[in-house]
């Protein structure tokens, strides 16, 4: 995480010790010139709208001008920081920042039902590839079988042949045989 400085947050706010209003901590007060809405000077209270750091706290120890500017110079590590955008309250800023999330939410879900509907159609082309395998599987299996059958009936055919074949020559050997009998007893 990059380090940043407060002085150029937009959640730096300026708490008025009189209204306890926060509003934006502008270049003016961090030259010095705290003033309220009577024209009033005064040294106002540091806020950090994201509740990252007390800036308060760490300000007002000697309450000089110095050590704010010191406070509002140092580097830190904030997950909060957001670019100031001169003339915006904190207020508006973290409005600007929930913008900025909602945009990024919409383009997430966006994306997850691109995702989505790239997965339903892939998977939509996986059923109807199946069923085309199915139904040619089905097909086959059934030239198989038609092939199986016309091989049973060719089988069965071919040992009717056989069987007539072998009961003639069971015949003409019987006769042949009867013959000879008969040729060689005379």
């Amino acid at each position: 995480m990059d380090k940043v400085k407060c002085r150029d947050c937009g959640m730096l706010g300026a708490r008025s010790r009189v209204t306890n209003q926060v509003r934006e901590f502008t270049p003016r007060m961090y030259e010095g010139h705290f003033y309220d809405a009577d024209g009033r000077l005064y040294a106002p209270h540091l806020v950090c709208c994201a509740d990252e750091a007390d800036l308060d706290t760490e300000s007002q120890q000697s309450g000089s001008c110095q050590l704010i500017k010191n406070t509002l110079d140092k580097e830190r590590e904030c997950k909060s920081w957001v670019k100031r955008v001169i003339g915006r309250s904190p207020t508006e800023h973290q409005d600007m920042v929930w913008q900025q999330m909602a945009i990024e939410a919409q383009t997430r879900v966006a994306d997850i039902q691109g995702r989505i509907a790239d997965i339903q159609a892939k998977q939509f082309e996986w059923h109807t590839d199946q069923a085309t395998k199915n139904e040619t599987f089905a097909k086959q299996i059934q030239a198989l079988e038609q092939v199986r059958h016309n091989e049973t009936r060719r089988d069965v055919a071919w040992q009717g042949w056989v069987a007539i074949g072998l009961a003639v020559l069971a015949s003409i050997v019987s006769i042949v045989s009867v013959i000879v009998q008969v040729a060689y007893s005379e």
